[in-house]
């Protein structure tokens, strides 16, 4: 994919998913890579054992989708709900696994979601479906008060593909940062920004990301 068709691509689905105007979409910037090489792809095998609806599923995976391709990271999605979705032999790189779980994390405060890591299996993202049904109860409520239609209008689709493109960084080596989807914690500033699709990965972290990600595959053709 060309730079300028992933930037048009971005445009229609930013309006699509976060109902902005199209003059608010311009100023999100694909990183994608040149005509060195083709755009790295994570393939990720989601399990849902939430109580979560068609809609939300969608907007989680959409959501995943924008953020990552943002800095120029290409999403395979594979629903578990489809056993032939998830055959590990058809797959050409090794997965991430996301599990939605419908509970908190056990003693785990208000954590949303984390990495697990197995030195045999892929790494885990679990996600507590749970904690975000909470969390964005509570921003909207603040949309309501600031009549922010933005905020009062959020999805947990929002937020578990928030969680997760967070939680895809983290397998891939970023770490926490003080501004953009890296953060430990979301401000209600920053969840407008996530609608107006102004929250992203930093360059760096993205260059970062795409090396991780060239290095991962290398290591399995190995």
């Amino acid at each position: 994919m060309n730079s300028n068709a992933g930037r048009a691509i971005a445009v229609v689905l930013l309006t699509t998913l976060f109902g902005v105007r199209v003059g608010e979409t311009l100023v999100f910037q694909m990183e994608l890579p040149t005509a060195s090489g083709p755009a790295p792809t994570v393939h990720l095998l989601v399990r849902i054992n939430a109580t979560l609806d068609d809609a939300d599923v969608d907007q989680a995976r959409a959501t995943t989708d924008v953020l990552l391709a943002s800095v120029g990271i290409r999403t395979e999605w594979h629903d578990c709900r489809d056993v032939r979705a998830c055959d590990l032999d058809a797959l050409e790189s090794r997965p991430l696994i996301v599990q939605l779980f419908s509970s908190r994390k056990l003693r785990g405060g208000d954590i949303c979601g984390e990495v697990i890591r197995d030195p045999i299996m892929a790494p885990t993202i679990a996600i507590y479906v749970a904690q975000i049904v909470e969390l964005r109860s509570v921003f909207r409520l603040r949309g309501v008060d600031r009549g922010d239609l933005l905020m009062s209008t959020l999805t947990n689709g929002h937020l578990v593909g928030m969680t997760i493109a967070h939680e895809v960084g983290h397998v891939l080596g970023i770490r926490h940062s003080s501004v953009g989807v890296m953060q430990a914690r979301l401000s209600s500033n920053d969840v407008v920004a996530l609608r107006r699709a102004r929250l992203t990965f930093t360059p760096q972290q993205g260059v970062a990301m795409r090396h991780a990600l060239g290095t991962k595959k290398r290591g399995q053709a190995d």
